[in-house]
């Protein structure tokens, strides 16, 4: 068994450096829990406050470090102005663009070219939802993270040459991934299903999930149009298993299932390819909330779950996925029984509010008995 696990951490702007150590001391805590590796991590600057100090974004080195290393754990990038709602652009004259994105550059470069966002209920985190079935979602959300396969154009990229797995059409790969997540994620009493939900008429990802499925005939390989699918999505989004969309759609449709389950601070991200992983909580880096303690640390420990949960599988190592089910059942526990309430929510929970609950009740869970890992990535 490995004895340690190397991540590039790399904590972004805003409240990144306030929620980013909680998350790694909690994934500690769980593979002590389960006997698992250790991590050793090391910081690289990114980001765009790196980007008004030096004029690049994702310096050369940091890159370097992030390819070299086992998983990549990023907090929030891009400061956002409150006031507006849109990035500060400063006086950095080679900065012309929308803001920065050193997560879409690692995937451009490490060829990540698998976007999935889990969606699920956490058991006291209000939902604007009315019906009591709300408290059954648990779908996962499956797009390509950039549609052009060229290397990254985003300002202030100082390394890496371009991914020479992303010139080609990722149809195929990204069904695959998709329908082995269903796959992963089978249910009792329940058929795996890949819902598709894309542009209207019989497009690239179409055809390829086509072919793709008759390889996987355990699993349902539904098309749907995406505007067909919205009403499903909104209205009963517990019916929803994996979902696989384009480019375009993925990011609306994942932020807003987020929305449904508490919003963008309980939501993780991983960015997945064949190698290399990266993973960051879906929202922003909330510079108006610096320093105040009041930031939420719940999507960014679930990042972290994530990455356990993928090295667990690549390395055929139960005792990270392990650890990465006693941080989703200490979160779930957190919430439900120590009524914690975040800001957003009307509370006053921030980070070492939920971060001690989480511990408290990682501390006192049981370790869970897991098989072997064989299939692909998802927590």
């Amino acid at each position: 068994m490995r004895a340690s696990f190397d991540i590039a951490v790399l904590p972004g702007d805003g409240v990144g450096a306030e929620i980013t150590p909680p998350a790694l001391a909690i994934a500690e805590a769980a593979l002590q829990a389960t006997g698992g590796p250790t991590l050793r991590t090391r910081t690289h600057p990114a980001g765009e406050t790196l980007l008004h100090q030096t004029g690049t974004a994702l310096p050369d080195t940091t890159w370097r470090a992030c390819e070299a290393a086992d998983a990549i754990l990023l907090g929030p990038m891009g400061l956002q102005d409150p006031r507006c709602g849109h990035c500060r652009v400063g006086d950095v004259p080679e900065f012309h663009g929308p803001a920065v994105a050193p997560r879409l550059d690692l995937c451009s470069t490490l060829d990540l070219y698998a976007d999935l966002r889990p969606v699920r209920a956490i058991p006291g985190v209000p939902t604007p939802l009315g019906s009591a079935d709300a408290a059954r979602i648990d779908c996962a959300i499956v797009y390509a993270p950039v549609d052009d396969p060229s290397p990254s154009d985003n300002p202030g990229v100082g390394g890496g040459p371009a991914g020479e797995g992303r010139t080609r059409t990722c149809g195929e790969r990204i069904s695959r991934f998709a329908l082995e997540t269903a796959l992963r994620r089978r249910k009792a009493g329940r058929k795996p299903t890949v819902t598709l939900m894309d542009a209207p008429g019989a497009g690239p990802l179409r055809e390829a999930l086509g072919e793709v499925a008759n390889a996987y005939p355990a699993v349902a390989a539904v098309p749907m149009d995406v505007d067909a699918g919205m009403p499903a999505f909104v209205g009963k989004p517990w019916l929803l298993d994996v979902v696989l969309t384009e480019a375009p759609f993925g990011g609306v449709l994942a932020n807003l299932a987020a929305g449904l389950v508490g919003g963008l601070w309980f939501a993780p991200t991983a960015c997945v390819g064949d190698v290399h992983a990266a993973f960051q909580p879906a929202h922003g880096a909330a510079a108006e909330i610096m320093d105040t303690g009041r930031a939420n640390p719940t999507a960014a420990i679930l990042s972290a779950a994530m990455m356990l949960d993928w090295l667990g599988h690549r390395h055929d190592l139960p005792a990270s996925v392990e650890a990465a089910v006693l941080i989703g059942r200490a979160v779930d526990s957190a919430f439900a029984d120590d009524g914690l309430r975040t800001c957003e929510h009307g509370g006053s929970a921030g980070v070492r509010d939920i971060t001690g609950a989480v511990l408290d009740h990682l501390r006192h869970s049981t370790t869970p008995t897991v098989a072997t890992p064989t299939a692909p990535p998802l927590l």
